[in-house]
């Protein structure tokens, strides 16, 4: 058994031995040895076959499980971060609307799972499980157990993951808001100082063939300067940055 494992680069762990069937369990792998076996109802193809569904099984569980750990540890460094640009919003937002793609994809395939394995344990003669546990494999009870525990961590990743976004859009509306207010009154004061604080010249102005050449470049050098203005604090919008909290909310800096 030891040499059938070492060619498949794994290591023995533990052998179980019940009716004359005899499993060696590995990492990665099992091997069974049924050269012994007693008449049973557990034919060989079915003891193949619960062997791959019951690895298949605990092996993805044990994968999700992982992403799990993966995603949450994820999205705690975006709301742990010292700070976050608004500029890297819509770059966050994207990556958010993945993970929760990838989470209701898990917690579809999960609810699969459940309807496949009870399907299994009802068409799974008593008996069989019994012998199966012996032989070291988990029982349905217990992959049900696991399914279930599982599925109650991607609901809370699913409501950190929806939080986190709705931490997000509130701090981008916010900022949007404010870029708003402030390009509004940076126009109204320029159209301020440009018709009424400067000396120019209107056409219907006496003067207007004197200074209508000086008045457009001065309404050209506010317009001018109103886009500077308008571009710098688009910039500095843009460049500041946000501390999000576990709280859920934020702190400008």
């Amino acid at each position: 058994m030891i040499e059938l494992l070492e060619n498949v680069y794994d290591t023995l762990l533990v052998t179980r031995e019940s009716h004359g069937y005899k499993v060696s369990f590995g990492h990665i792998s099992e091997i069974i040895d049924v050269q012994h076996a007693k008449k049973s109802k557990l034919a060989v193809n079915d003891l193949v076959a619960y062997t791959i569904f019951i690895r298949g099984f605990s092996q993805l569980l044990s994968q999700y499980l992982e992403t799990h750990r993966t995603i949450w540890a994820d999205i705690t460094k975006i709301r742990d971060s010292v700070s976050i640009r608004h500029k890297d919003f819509i770059k966050l937002r994207m990556h958010i609307l993945e993970t929760l793609a990838t989470i209701s994809f898990v917690q579809a395939r999960m609810n699969q799972m459940g309807s496949i394995l009870h399907a299994r344990d009802r068409i799974t003669p008593p008996e069989v499980q019994t012998l199966l546990h012996t032989l070291g494999f988990s029982r349905y009870e217990t992959l049900e157990a696991t399914l279930e525990y599982t599925k109650d961590l991607w609901q809370m990743t699913a409501d950190f993951v929806n939080d986190t976004m709705s931490l997000l859009e509130s701090v981008q509306q916010e900022n949007s808001q404010r870029e708003l207010r402030i390009l509004q009154l940076a126009t109204v004061a320029g159209v301020i100082v440009g018709f009424f604080g400067m000396n120019i010249a209107f056409p219907w102005n006496e003067e207007w063939n004197e200074l209508s050449r000086s008045s457009y470049v001065v309404v050209g050098l506010v317009i001018v300067g109103i886009g500077l203005f308008a571009t710098f604090v688009r910039i500095m919008i843009l460049n500041r940055r946000f501390v999000i909290n576990r709280g859920g909310s934020f702190d400008k800096k």
